[in-house]
């Protein structure tokens, strides 16, 4: 009797516990998904930016930029037009005009002068370019190998110069600081290259390049070495969103190996303009008062600024003239 009882509490128990359990079974509510990118009709997903079109500038063979171009694509999808604007034949002039415009979103200007000038212009660093040059470099002042010209104090007056543009800090604000003082003819305008061939070719006595441009040619002599000069980097336009700014950053630095390197950026720290800043000073001082020739012209050049009191005096000779004239004399 006492068994029967004790099976029939055991079977109610067991019915308990299944009435239980069903009613714990009951539908819930399935989890949110979290946002993520957007996916592609391949599979692959892209992220999102507000900018519809992003221009790549340069001031190289556009071949070197073309497998970013496809990268970028590929991350941020058909909603985002990439351009690939400038080239070699850019000038560092014209480069600093459509910096100025906001014309490039993504910019590699090379340059440490155009990186000043991003700077200036509002744009945000972001990456090294010549990531696995030194920090920093030199300029040099350069001659013939049997050129009688050994040093600066052997340069004369009737001496010509092969420079760059306005915006070279190798080619043109360098050898303006180092020059200071000194009358020279110039022949300016011209990139590394055309440099070294008018100095060779003997149209001009010497030339003004970059140190690595130069240093194994055995047809060219080393006559001065400049100051040390930080790199060029990567910067962003202002006209871009923060967001958009940190993704692109983010893309940059996490593209394949092969495509850094073909665009010669990668990670890094911003370099320090503050003394190449002082020294480009003195060349604005120099280029308010000389009288530099167009490309493809020479003529003689001041590496200096009258003192003001001569000035004051040429000053005082041009009102007398004009007196003169009026008074008929």
């Amino acid at each position: 009797m006492l068994k029967n009882r004790n099976s029939r509490y055991f079977i109610n128990f067991l019915v308990l516990v299944g009435v239980l359990g069903l009613f714990s079974c009951s539908p819930t509510e399935p989890p949110k998904p979290t946002p993520s990118p957007t996916s592609s009709a391949s599979g692959s997903t892209e992220l999102q930016l507000q900018a519809t079109t992003l221009t790549i500038g340069i001031l190289s063979p556009p071949k070197y930029y073309q497998g970013l171009a496809d990268y970028l694509k590929q991350q941020f999808g058909n909603k985002v037009q990439i351009v690939i604007d400038g080239d070699e034949k850019l000038s560092y002039e014209e480069a600093r005009k459509r910096m100025l415009n906001k014309e490039w979103d993504i910019s590699f200007p090379q340059s440490p002068m155009l990186s000043i000038a991003a700077k200036n212009n509002g744009y945000t660093f972001a990456a090294r370019m010549f990531p696995n040059s030194p920090p920093y470099y030199q300029a040099t002042l350069f001659t013939k190998a049997n050129s009688p010209i050994k040093s600066l104090n052997d340069l004369k007056p009737t001496h010509t110069i092969a420079m760059g543009d306005f915006n070279s800090a190798s080619s043109f604000y360098m050898a303006s600081y180092d020059l200071y003082g000194k009358t020279l003819k110039v022949n300016m305008g011209h990139k590394s290259s055309k440099i070294r061939e008018l100095v060779k070719t003997g149209k001009a006595d010497i030339g003004a390049a970059a140190y690595i441009a130069v240093k194994d040619d055995k047809d060219l002599r080393i006559i001065h070495l400049s100051k040390q000069i930080p790199g060029g980097n990567v910067y962003l336009s202002p006209n871009l969103s923060e967001s958009d700014r940190q993704t692109i950053i983010q893309v940059l630095l996490n593209a394949p190996a092969n495509i850094r390197k073909d665009a010669n950026y990668g990670a890094g720290e911003e370099a320090d303009y503050s003394q190449l800043i002082k020294i480009s000073e003195r060349t604005e001082q120099v280029l308010k008062c000389a009288k530099f020739p167009k490309e493809n012209s020479v003529a003689s050049v001041n590496f200096y600024c009258p003192d003001a009191e001569m000035l004051n005096v040429k000053k005082n000779q041009i009102k007398i003239a004009q007196n003169m004239v009026i008074l008929g004399e």
